[in-house]
């Protein structure tokens, strides 16, 4: 969990012993009365360890952009990491806190090993951000939200089941707390797709899809397919040719 100050308090998740912080609310009344609730969630285990230093750039400059924002002070982001080193598969770097209160160089202390806990992560990030908004709603703010998860791998170590998982996305769409929740997969390492013949690209991208398809409803955003690996590296390589280190999996 992240660090606690006299800014952030901290909320459980279910029972499993997950938790999470975010900014007090008394602290948030000062800025907005509606908030767009930032989830970031970053794969390092061991297969990510090259590209460790992208990661970090990766995050500094999405950050970054967003203190830019003409709404920057409607924005909350959460960080978190997600490998088996650690406690419940999830180590946040910090709650959902305003922009302005972020240090940057706080992420330049990630480190890579472990397997792969993608159903703590994505537990973990769907949970906080309901937690959250149904606090955030009885302060009467109003809440929407983002979700990215980045990884380069299939679920292999989670302590949280699929089935808690699904019960957290079947909340944060019947919830009236969130206006609405998109989550977006981005894939690690795109060279990696034409060698393995798409199989991980298309098993990162199944996996996620089915973390929602059991409990959507009529009203929730329907899954868009994204581009295949290879458009989409034709549309978006560097001048010398070389593959993005991210790939965009899909928008759900």
């Amino acid at each position: 969990m992240g660090r606690l100050d006299g800014d952030m308090t901290s909320f459980n998740i279910g029972r499993g012993g997950f938790a999470f912080t975010g900014a007090r609310f008394d602290k948030l009344a000062a800025t907005a009365t509606d908030f767009t609730l930032v989830t970031i969630a970053v794969d390092v285990s061991t297969s990510v360890g090259p590209f460790k230093n992208d990661l970090i750039n990766m995050l500094k400059t999405s950050v970054d952009a967003c203190k830019k924002n003409p709404r920057s002070e409607n924005i909350l982001v959460r960080v978190i990491l997600f490998s088996a080193r650690f406690d419940k598969g999830v180590s946040e770097i910090h709650g959902f806190k305003p922009l302005a209160d972020i240090n940057l160089d706080d992420y330049n202390s990630i480190k890579t090993g472990g397997w792969t806990p993608l159903i703590d992560a994505c537990y973990s990030a769907v949970g906080a951000t309901n937690k959250y908004a149904e606090e955030m709603r009885k302060q009467d703010f109003g809440s929407n939200a983002i979700f990215f998860d980045i990884t380069d791998g299939d679920e292999n170590a989670s302590v949280a089941t699929m089935e808690m998982l699904k019960n957290e996305c079947k909340k944060a769409l019947q919830s009236e707390a969130l206006e609405s929740l998109i989550s977006i997969l981005i894939g690690v390492n795109s060279d990696q797709y034409d060698a393995q013949r798409r199989a991980t690209w298309r098993s990162l991208r199944n996996s996620f899809r089915n973390l929602f398809r059991a409990s959507r409803r009529r009203s929730a955003p329907v899954v868009r397919a994204s581009t295949s690996p290879q458009r989409y590296k034709k549309r978006h390589s560097t001048k010398g040719g070389a593959s993005p280190p991210f790939l965009l999996i899909g928008r759900y």
